[in-house]
């Protein structure tokens, strides 16, 4: 694998099937068919998107995840795999979607403007933008270098990002309270290298609580940003 601890990191979330379907819940009142969903990885939200019937056309740049989702999806009849890199002029077809999706995606893009301008081309009318990037720069630690980060964003900066990029800011969410707490605990102050898979499946098996803290907080604070945007 070109990404060693980004792949060991997604076979750990792989067994954490808990935490994605809340993951994908985040979305699901604006989730509609088909879907574009940028940097798939192994198919861990793929499959939560496939599981609600939804068309997915799954990317990743990296052509061995592809070879990985090919292998474990097969010839699913409402999953397209197409290789995608942000860095480059998208390919010239004309199928639009509904969704884009963008997981923890942006935040590994060297010019995330350029990548969110050319992705609004791919957009149908009243479709929708779905980002979620990890938050706050004073989190900024060696867990993020390590994972490919380029930075962490905090609610003005990614809504300007997507307003520079032609976006309509519909809404935006702090999202994963616990997550925030455990990730300034490991990676800021112990300087962790490496989401072991001990600490996920320690947070998959607090889901109930995890999910009750973030009620408590309204969305007001988390680990992550939600954003949802719609095409100017």
């Amino acid at each position: 694998m070109n990404d060693p601890i980004g792949y060991q990191t997604l076979q750990h979330l792989q067994e954490a099937p808990v935490f994605n379907q809340w993951v994908v819940e985040q979305f699901m009142p604006y989730l509609n068919g088909p879907v574009l969903e940028i940097g798939s990885g192994i198919g861990n939200l793929t499959a939560c998107l496939l599981q609600k019937n939804l068309e997915v056309t799954a990317t990743d740049i990296d052509s061995e995840y592809l070879a990985l989702l090919k292998k474990q999806f097969g010839n699913h009849p409402q999953l397209g795999l197409e290789h995608l890199d942000l860095d480059q002029p998208l390919p010239p077809d004309k199928k639009t979607y509904q969704t884009i999706l963008l997981v923890n995606v942006l935040e590994h893009i060297p010019e995330p403007k350029k990548a969110l301008e050319g992705l609004r081309t791919k957009l149908a009318p009243h479709g929708k933008i779905i980002v979620l990037v990890p938050a706050y720069r004073w989190l900024y630690c060696r867990l993020d270098r390590e994972l490919g980060h380029h930075r962490r964003y905090e609610r003005n900066t990614l809504a300007k990002e997507l307003n520079d990029a032609g976006y309509h800011l519909e809404k935006i969410n702090s999202f994963n309270a616990m997550g925030l707490l455990g990730w300034t605990l490991w990676g800021k102050l112990l300087n962790g290298k490496l989401l072991h898979r001990s600490l996920i499946n320690t947070y998959e098996k607090l889901m109930p609580l995890n999910k009750g803290v973030d009620k408590l907080f309204q969305n007001r604070i988390g680990l992550s940003l939600i954003a949802i945007a719609t095409a100017k």
